[in-house]
């Protein structure tokens, strides 16, 4: 859900730019770690089921053609498949088709001399969204045919409070004063990944997570100490 989000402002406003069916393409840019990926993929509803192709990754529906531009091995073979999705189009119902094109910055010279002239053919069959963390790595002539749009990097009490709910709905266990110090440090993608690889795979920091779980609480009884004994001796162990 977009509420859900870190930038949901942004992504309610791209939700009703996108609405506009007439609207130009789009160049979202951002450092990693911005939260890019994640927003386009709620707005989207992309999920994983991959087309089966050596050549490139590719999600794709009925709506979109969803690339992610690090695995291009055959550079060729996508821009014909680019070339044969723009050449598809519903006249009984309108609707455009979009190619996403995700790690834009890893596009070389030969895609987007090629991909400056499928805009221009595709103008009235596909859109296209192209997500980099460098949009200086965007040709000129393909900038000047899109909007583009911003994400700054999130702020650490904006991690901090949207880590806390998102762990929370995930039964991912935290310490409410770990993470806050986390958040000073770590981007959103190394907290998710450290918090949950931590909850889920390493059985050593399980122990630790229920010793802090047991200490950092505000009143701590009887039980809690006996706990905390029983934890430490198997720490120890």
């Amino acid at each position: 859900m977009i509420t859900e989000l870190l930038h949901y402002k942004i992504a309610y406003k791209l939700k009703i730019l996108l609405k506009n069916k007439n609207h130009s393409n789009l160049i979202i840019y951002g450092k990693q770690g911005s939260g890019k990926t994640t927003m386009i993929k709620d707005i989207f509803s992309i999920n994983g089921n991959k087309y089966n192709n050596d050549n490139f990754y590719l999600i794709l529906t009925k709506n979109y053609y969803y690339f992610d531009c690090k695995s291009i091995k055959d550079k060729t073979s996508f821009i014909n498949y680019l070339k044969d999705i723009i050449k598809k189009y519903n006249y009984f119902t309108s609707t455009n088709k979009y190619i996403i094109l995700d790690h834009y910055e890893y596009v070389g010279d030969l895609i987007q001399n090629s991909l400056k002239v499928i805009i221009e053919t595709a103008a009235l069959t596909c859109k296209i969204i192209i997500l980099t963390n460098n949009i200086g790595k965007v040709c000129n002539a393909i900038k000047s045919r899109c909007i583009t749009m911003r994400i700054p990097l999130p702020k650490s009490i904006d991690k901090y409070i949207y880590l806390k709910d998102y762990f929370s709905k995930h039964n991912i266990f935290f310490t409410e004063y770990h993470l806050q110090r986390d958040c000073l440090e770590k981007s959103l993608g190394e907290l998710i990944n450290i918090y949950t690889y931590d909850n889920y795979f390493n059985i050593k920091d399980i122990l630790y997570q229920k010793f802090e779980k047991s200490v950092f609480k505000e009143i701590v009884t009887k039980e809690d100490i006996l706990e905390i004994k029983k934890l430490s001796s198997e720490i120890k162990e």
